[in-house]
């Protein structure tokens, strides 16, 4: 685990991962729940959750003891396909998370950078936008799926937001900072980006 320098958790679009051992290399999680059990931790404002809270979270139907072995085959199976890139969980008794200095999220350097009024942060914001939250990852499971949906409320709220002050900022300076070709795509994705944010 030594040579693991970076973990990329994309969440804009289709969820992805890719681990950088000196050259980037994708890696396929195969179960949905883990890919899910990810997501969620990534979100998290700690990047951790109680193992009660992932238990209720992902198998609240099943007993408690049931719910709970069910998380601990998901870790075991998230492990064998993360491999080298499995240094970035932190688990213990009473929680499971990300360890912070080897993962990076683009949904979180997406809200940080649209927070920013600077030009340049919201045209790296846009560029971070790669269509809703997950829009490939419904559960079918109550408690999940609510979450899910808020964040994706949330994220595309955030992305009609940038991309239209990015066209004001545009339309502001009239300059050939940003051509006709980027203009009508920020309008094409604020559209977009608004219609997500109240069709849910």
């Amino acid at each position: 685990m030594s040579k693991l320098s970076h973990v990329t958790l994309r969440l804009l679009g289709a969820f992805a991962i890719e681990a950088n051992v000196g050259r980037p290399i994708p890696i396929s999680v195969r179960s949905r729940k883990a890919r899910a059990l990810l997501a969620y931790l990534a979100m998290k404002p700690h990047y951790r959750a109680r193992r009660e809270e992932l238990a209720t979270l992902f198998w609240g139907d099943n007993p408690d003891a049931l719910a709970r072995h069910s998380l601990r085959q998901c870790l075991i199976s998230l492990r064998q396909d993360l491999c080298l890139a499995s240094e970035i969980l932190l688990v213990d008794r009473e929680a499971i998370g990300l360890r912070t200095q080897f993962v990076s999220v683009d949904a979180r350097r997406f809200v940080s950078l649209a927070r920013s009024a600077a030009p340049d942060d919201l045209t790296q914001a846009a560029e971070l936008w790669h269509g809703a939250f997950l829009p490939d990852l419904a559960l079918d499971i109550e408690e999940f799926d609510t979450w899910h949906r808020q964040e994706a409320d949330r994220l595309s709220t955030v992305a009609a937001g940038v991309f239209e002050a990015l066209c004001r900022n545009a339309d502001a300076t009239a300059t050939a900072s940003a051509p006709l070709p980027r203009l009508n795509g920020w309008l094409r994705s604020s559209r977009r980006a608004r219609i997500a944010s109240v069709s849910r």
